[in-house]
């Protein structure tokens, strides 16, 4: 077995569980994220608590699980977002720049987007927040604004090499729209390199997302978010060890699961190109 199938089936392997966990009902877990009981607080691992309790007596463990159907379900819907608005942005720039008549159209997306990639993506997305406020959602939006350019210039790059292929010129001599050369011949080539973009795009808004929330400018507490839990337990990384490394693995597991399928989806797409470990 090639190392980057390897790859590719370890990342599938962490994922499972992830995305089960999506699914999981709320009624199911061991205890209700939100319920306090300070008679019960900081207690280490037991049999009760698996993971423990924080400093307000609220299971660990079940505000683990909660919260990643807050992230993952954040996290995914961000990069769909992310996407089809890259998809349409790229692939509309590139059909106006494979046409004489509408050159110019392509010019202006590609200049609006060179635009946004002069601030840097920090500091774009803290203007957004900075504006509307913080919350998840102003995060997502900031995330979507702050990243959409840059994935749209390399959707406009793919969709230039489909559109130079042989069939989409016997398509356009047949007559057929525009529309459907695009669904038909352009769409089909994009969608397995932006399967592999979107799966590592998604483990980079994971991280910002808990990295934002871990500075208060994410989700808000009592949400049981795996970045408010890891603010709320900076304050007992000596007395409380455990409040620190659930919710902290889980964004590990997490990021390290989306970036090896993104990562062995790529190399099975060069497969020329050696792995860089």
């Amino acid at each position: 077995m090639s190392s980057r199938l390897s790859a590719t089936h370890v990342g599938l392997f962490l994922l499972a569980p992830l995305l089960l966990l999506l699914l999981w009902p709320t009624v199911w877990l061991p205890h209700d994220p939100l319920a306090q009981d300070l008679l019960r607080r900081l207690e280490p691992p037991s049999g009760t608590y698996w993971l423990g309790t924080d400093v307000l007596g609220r299971c660990v463990l079940s505000r683990v699980l909660a919260g990643a159907r807050l992230s993952l379900g954040a996290a995914l819907a961000a990069s769909a977002v992310l996407l089809a608005l890259a998809l349409l942005w790229g692939v509309t720039a590139a059909w106006c720049a494979h046409s004489v008549r509408w050159r110019l159209v392509d010019a202006l997306l590609m200049r609006s987007a060179d635009v946004l990639l002069g601030f840097p993506t920090l500091v774009l997305a803290l203007a957004i927040i900075g504006v509307f406020g913080p919350s998840l959602l102003t995060v997502l939006m900031a995330l979507i604004v702050a990243w959409t350019p840059g994935l749209a210039r390399i959707v406009r790059i793919l969709a230039l090499q489909a559109l130079q292929r042989d069939y989409v010129a016997a398509a356009r001599a047949a007559g057929l729209s525009h529309l459907r050369i695009v669904w038909r011949h352009v769409l089909p080539q994009l969608l397995a390199p932006l399967a592999a973009l979107a799966s590592l795009e998604t483990a980079g808004v994971i991280l910002a997302l808990s990295t934002l929330s871990f500075l208060g400018l994410g989700a808000q507490p009592p949400t049981p978010e795996w970045g408010v839990m890891l603010n709320e337990a900076r304050a007992f990384f000596q007395t409380a060890p455990h409040l620190l490394w659930a919710p902290g693995l889980a964004v590990l597991w997490a990021a390290l699961a989306f970036n090896l399928v993104g990562e062995g989806l790529r190399e099975r797409l060069e497969p020329r190109r050696p792995l860089r470990w």
